[in-house]
């Protein structure tokens, strides 16, 4: 075999066992995710409803499995890159480019798998919460059956119909969790697509050479307000008692809004 022979054969090794190493590192990224996943469906489960902790954990994991996706990084520039250079730059060129699209792949598997689970969390908490509500309430001075508003993640207080005593009703501390980031996360899973598309324009505005066409600025206009409105109008459906506030946070994405615009021109 001559020496041109065994040199290209000998990249030909480098480049399978980097491939190799990849794969691996890619299935241990997928097992890792499907591991979280169970994990924190455990977590909640076991601690009762905790939700904010589950959360804080899944911050923990997720930056586990973000240092995992650093080995790529390490591994070829102290381990691998040299020993192919060395025999031919081009497909060192290649493989730069190669790696940094495989990178890119997996991280970007982490922010829709993020929302996936706090979507699957924020709807086992929300039954279970909901759960807490669904009993019968009764008068305190007279015991007759009251009626409260179950769509209320709040204090109530209600008049009893038959004796007139002021009642105060304080629901469950995961009750009135339900009210804050719990349904929109659940509505925002919902919307997926919407988000996806939404994003989809904001990397292309944001990859553009300033200033971006006009044609795409309107796009992305569309597809975030389509999304919003969209998102809040659903959240305002579930939590009605909250129609200000949903309201108020559609008025601030307006402005948040041209304010993202100006930064891209």
């Amino acid at each position: 075999m001559g020496k041109e022979a065994k040199k290209k054969e000998k990249v030909q090794e480098l480049v399978r066992r980097w491939e190799a190493f990849l794969e691996k590192i890619e299935q241990r990224f997928n097992d890792s995710l499907d591991q979280v996943e169970e994990a924190l469906v455990s977590q909640l489960l076991e601690s009762d409803y905790d939700y904010n902790t589950c959360i804080s954990s899944m911050g923990s994991m997720l930056a586990q499995i973000r240092e995992l996706l650093k080995k790529i990084d390490k591994t070829w520039d102290k381990e691998v890159r040299d020993q192919i250079e060395e025999l031919d730059d081009d497909i060192v060129i290649d493989l730069d480019k190669k790696n940094s699209k495989f990178e890119d792949k997996l991280y970007y598997k982490i922010e829709p798998f993020q929302r996936k689970v706090e979507a699957k969390l924020s709807q086992l908490f929300y039954d279970h919460a909901v759960a807490t509500a669904n009993k019968d309430y009764h008068c305190s001075q007279c015991n007759a059956p009251i009626d409260i508003e179950k769509d209320l993640f709040r204090a109530q207080y209600v008049n009893c119909k038959f004796c007139g005593t002021a009642n105060t009703f304080e629901p469950d501390i995961k009750f009135k969790t339900i009210g804050w980031n719990i349904i929109e996360n659940i509505e925002a899973y919902n919307l997926e697509e919407e988000y996806r598309k939404m994003m989809k324009l904001e990397d292309k505005i944001s990859d553009h050479r300033p200033p971006p066409p006009a044609d795409l600025v309107e796009r992305y206009r569309e597809a975030y307000f389509d999304y919003y409105s969209k998102l809040y109008a659903a959240c305002k459906k579930r939590n009605p008692m909250q129609k200000d506030f949903y309201d108020n946070a559609m008025k601030n994405r307006t402005s948040d809004f041209e304010m993202d615009i100006k930064r891209y021109s």
